[in-house]
Order: C-alpha cells, then structure tokens, then sequence
C-alpha cells in the first residue's frame, strides 16, 4: 500500500531539513496509523452505541408487552368472574322464576269474593270447579321425544359405520396397539362430559279454567251475572255454555253454566280499591321478598269493584 505522505524520493526536504529521511518516513506513517486507528475507534463506539441504544428500546418493548401481559391476565380473569356472575344471575332468576310460579297471585279466598259479591241476589251457584293445567309439559314432553328419536338415530349410524370401518379380528398379542384405541377413549370422555351438563330449570306455566254452575229465576239475572264477572279483572274468556230449564223443589229455574279463565298475568290486588292498592305496593316496595296477604290490610280487607259501586 502506498503512503500517500511519502515523499518520493530524490526530492529535496521543504524547508532544507536536517532530518533523516527515514525518520521523517517512520514518522508520517505512524501518524497515518494513528488517525486510521482513530476512525476505527470512532466507528466501533458508533456500532457499540447504536446497538446499545437498540438493546435499550428492545428491553423497554419487552416491558410493555410483559405489563400487556400482565393486564390481559387481569382482564381475562375479571372476564370470567364476570361470566360467573351472569351465570349465578340466571340461575337465581330461573329459580325466582320457579318460585314466582308455585306462589298463587290470586289466592282462592279473593277468588270466591268476586265470585260473591258479583252475583245477584236471586242466583244461586251448585257447582264450581277449578282446573289447572301445564302448559309447558306437553312441550318438553315433545322435546324429549323428538331429543331421544335424534339419540336412535344417530346411535343407529354409528352402529353402521362403525361396521363398515370394522376391520378383520386381529391377534391382540400381535399387535399390541390394538388393545386400546385413544380415539375411542376421547369419544368416550366427550360423551361423558356432555352428559355430565346440568339441566336448566324452567318455570312451570299454568292454565286455569274455572267452571260455574248454578240456577236464577229469570234469564235477566243470569246475563248480569255474565256481564259482571266479564268486567272482572281477574278473568278472561268469560261464556255462556247453555241456559236449560230445571225443577228443583217443584219451582221451574232456569239451570245455566259459564266457564272462564283465569289472566295469566292477573294479581288479587287489581280487585281492591285505589287506596288498598297504594299500600300494598308500598309495601311490596318495601320488602319485595315479603308476601303481602289480604288479611294484613287496614280495616276490613279486600274491597271490590262492584261493592264498593254498592256502597257507594
């Protein structure tokens, strides 16, 4: 390599110089070695810097992804403790449910009242009846049904497929991996999870049908009767099945029957008058877990549309 701060030589010293050309030669050299040695120290602190620099920001990338991390663990168990939560939730509502059904909104003693005090003085009632039925029975029955006919059915193809795949008997000492298949372990155990899952409990929903028999005097009596229990809040579907003349201690009546439904939706305090309605929804504010019954109502209890009009 070249120096380019050698002199060539047979060139006289600038300046007449009394120094040795070879001095002045080893001289510039080492400088040149020198600076050289410098910019590589100078590239090599860059290249050591930037890489620290860059070792730096990677570290701090892999604290944010740590506390991401962190954060998301924190989240997803809240998530499931929330799912939790809304589980309980449903359970309890399902049993509320259950519980809501089984209590009577309208007890029989407010039934028989309105049955009372709406009819005229000059009818008599022989017969009554209340029947109740389950309107959600005949649907799971159908559901179950159709559930136990998928069950066959797809038992019945696993049988045929199960045949068609069966291939010819084997030793079992031969070969060894025969004797147990994981596949069919696994089928098991999903199968056995799957029958494992509790069943939810559905609130039952009831149907009742009241039916009245009874004889009047005169026909007018009895179209009062049906307009008045018509205009009861508590029922629906209010008819007249037949009118027929009777004897009865030797007197000619006229023998009628009416059936009604009771509202699904309907409660023993649409009866009541607008003052006992307010405090049995304060109540019922108060205290929602605890039943409020007509007995516990100032004075003289459950007072009716058409007796109050009455008394009126």
């Amino acid at each position: 390599m070249n120096n380019p701060f050698k002199k060539p030589a047979g060139t006289a010293s600038v300046g007449g110089s009394f120094l040795p050309g070879e001095y002045v030669t080893k001289k510039t050299e080492t400088r040149a070695s020198l600076i050289g040695l410098s910019l590589f120290g100078v590239v090599m602190l860059g290249v050591v810097g930037a890489f620290l620099m860059s070792n730096r920001r990677w570290s701090n990338i892999r604290q944010e992804r740590e506390l991401i991390n962190t954060h998301y663990t924190q989240e997803a168990q809240k998530i499931e403790q929330l799912k939790q939560l809304e589980s309980q939730r449903a359970q309890m509502m399902d049993k509320a449910g259950v519980v809501a059904a089984l209590i009577e909104k309208v007890p029989r003693s407010i039934l028989m009242a309105e049955l009372t005090q709406r009819m005229p003085k000059d009818v008599t009632l022989l017969e009554m009846e209340l029947k109740s039925k389950r309107l959600d029975k005949e649907k799971s029955a159908a559901e179950s049904a159709a559930a136990m006919g998928k069950a066959a059915a797809s038992k019945v193809k696993n049988l045929s497929s199960t045949a068609k795949e069966t291939p010819k008997k084997t030793d079992p000492k031969a070969d060894p991996k025969a004797k147990a298949d994981p596949k069919a372990k696994g089928k098991g155990k999903d199968a056995k999870d799957g029958a494992a899952e509790p069943t939810r409990v559905v609130a039952p929903k009831f149907e009742f049908t009241l039916t009245l028999g009874g004889v009047a005097g005169v026909n007018n009596d009895i179209a009062a009767y049906l307009g008045n229990l018509q205009s009861c809040p508590l029922f629906e579907s209010v008819e007249l099945q037949y009118i027929k003349e009777a004897m009865m201690n030797d007197l000619s009546l006229r023998r009628f029957e009416i059936t009604a439904k009771l509202k699904p939706e309907a409660d023993w305090i649409d009866v009541l008058s607008q003052e006992d309605r307010e405090k049995v929804l304060a109540a019922r504010r108060r205290d929602p877990l605890k039943q409020v019954s007509p007995g516990s109502l100032d004075g003289a209890g459950a007072v009716s549309g058409v007796e109050k009009e009455g008394k009126e």
